[in-house]
C-alpha cells in the first residue's frame, strides 16, 4: 500500500504509451543536439521504462541523464534525478541507497528554493518512515509535504500527500479518517484526470472496505484500480492488485481464484524483480495452497515468503540505523 510520488517534471501522457512512443523518444534523442535536451529526454525514457517495471533499463537512463546534468551543472535537474534514483532503489528493497539520494534531493531543493521539490522529497522520506513503522515521523513529513502544495495550489501534489496521509490513518486503525482522505484524494485525481493517481485511491478504498469486511464493495474497488494500471502497464502496481483480489478470494474461502490471483501476482512480482510484492504474493499462495491441500506447493511458497521476510528484515535493521543517523543530521539543520 504504497505511493511514490514521483520527480517526473513531464506530462504522465507518457504513462502506458505503446512502442512507437518510445521509439519517437529515441528518435529524438539521436538527434538532439545540445546536451540539456539529450538530459530531458534520457529522462522521460527511463520514465516510460519504469512504469512498466523494468528498473535496471530506468536507473541506466537515469543515470546518464544525471551525469548529463552535472557536467551542465543544472541543479535543478540534478535534485530530481537523486530523487527519481531513489524511488527506483526504494522499489528494489535497497533502503540505504534510496535514503541517500532522497536526502541529496532534498538539500538541493532546499538550496534551489524549489517548494514544489522540497513538498516532493519530504513525501518521499516519509514513505521511508512509513515503511519503518514510525507513523508519527511519516505523518509530519506528508503533513508538511501537504502544507507546501496547497501554498502553491499544485493540485496533483495536494491529492498526492491526501492519499499517503489516508494511508497512516489506515495502518492506525483509523478507517473513517483514511477513507475520507482517500476519498479527497480520489475526487483531486478524477479532476486531473490523472489514471495512476485514480487508481491508486480506488486500490487504498480497496484495503479500507476489505477491513471493514465489505468484501463486495472492497473487490470492486480494487478491480477497478487493476483495469486501470493494465491499461497503463503499470507492473508493480498489477501485481499488488492481483494479490489485493486474491486475499479476497482467500478470506471468502474460493480457494481456486485466491491462487490463480497469486500466481499472477508472484510472476509479475518476479519478472520485475520487486521484493515488495513477491512477499504477499508469496504469502498468499503458501496461506491458499495449505488450504486446498497442496503441501508440497505451499511448503514451496512457504521457503520463498520466509526468504523474502528475513531479505526485507535484513534491510529494515539496515535501514533503522540509518534513519537514526538521518534524523540527527536533520536535527542539527534544524
Amino acid at each position: 500500500m504504497k505511493y511514490l510520488f514521483l520527480l517526473f517534471m513531464f506530462p504522465l501522457m507518457l504513462l502506458g504509451q505503446d512502442q512507437a512512443k518510445l521509439d519517437s523518444l529515441n528518435g529524438l534523442l539521436e538527434s538532439a543536439e545540445h546536451d540539456s535536451t539529450r538530459a530531458n529526454l534520457l529522462k522521460k525514457i527511463g520514465a516510460v521504462y519504469y512504469y512498466v517495471g523494468k528498473y535496471k533499463t530506468t536507473l541506466d537512463y537515469w543515470t546518464k541523464s544525471l551525469s548529463l546534468y552535472e557536467e551542465l551543472g543544472n541543479k535543478r535537474g540534478i535534485a530530481t534525478s537523486f530523487g527519481n534514483i531513489g524511488i527506483i532503489y526504494h522499489d528494489q528493497g535497497k533502503y540505504e541507497q534510496s535514503l541517500d539520494y532522497y536526502s541529496k534531493s532534498l538539500k538541493m531543493q532546499e538550496e534551489l528554493g524549489n517548494k514544489s521539490g522540497i513538498a516532493i522529497s519530504l513525501n518521499n522520506i516519509g514513505h521511508i518512515y512509513k515503511n519503518q513503522g514510525n507513523y508519527e515521523q511519516a505523518l509530519d513529513y506528508y503533513s508538511k509535504s501537504l502544507k507546501i502544495f496547497e501554498e502553491m495550489g499544485k493540485k496533483s501534489g495536494i491529492a498526492s500527500s491526501l492519499d499517503n496521509i489516508g494511508i497512516i490513518y489506515y495502518l492506525q486503525g483509523n478507517y473513517g479518517q483514511a477513507l475520507d482522505y482517500h476519498s479527497k484524494s480520489l475526487k483531486i485525481e478524477e479532476e486531473l484526470g490523472n489514471k495512476r493517481g485514480i487508481s491508486l485511491s480506488l486500490n487504498n478504498i480497496g484495503h479500507i472496505y476489505k477491513n471493514q469486511g465489505n468484501y463486495k464493495q472492497s473487490l470492486d474497488y480494487y478491480s477497478k484500480s487493476l483495469k486501470i494500471k493494465e491499461e497503463l502497464g503499470n507492473k508493480y502496481g498489477i501485481a499488488a492488485s492481483l494479490c489485493n483480489i486474491g486475499e479476497v478470494y482467500y478470506i471468502q474461502n474460493n480457494i481456486s481464484k485466491a491462487i490463480s490471483y497469486g500466481k499472477k501476482g508472484l510472476a509479475i512480482a518476479q519478472e520485475i524483480g520487486v521484493v515488495e510484492e513477491t512477499k504477499p504474493n508469496s504469502e498468499l499462495l503458501f496461506k491458499a495452497y495449505k488450504k486446498s491441500g497442496n503441501y508440497k506447493k505451499s511448503l514451496e511458497m512457504y521457503q520463498l515468503f520466509v526468504e523474502i521476510r528475513d531479505s526485507m528484515q535484513n534491510i529494515e535493521a539496515q535501514k533503522k540505523a540509518l534513519n537514526m543517523d538521518f534524523d540527527n543530521k536533520m536535527k542539527l539543520k534544524e
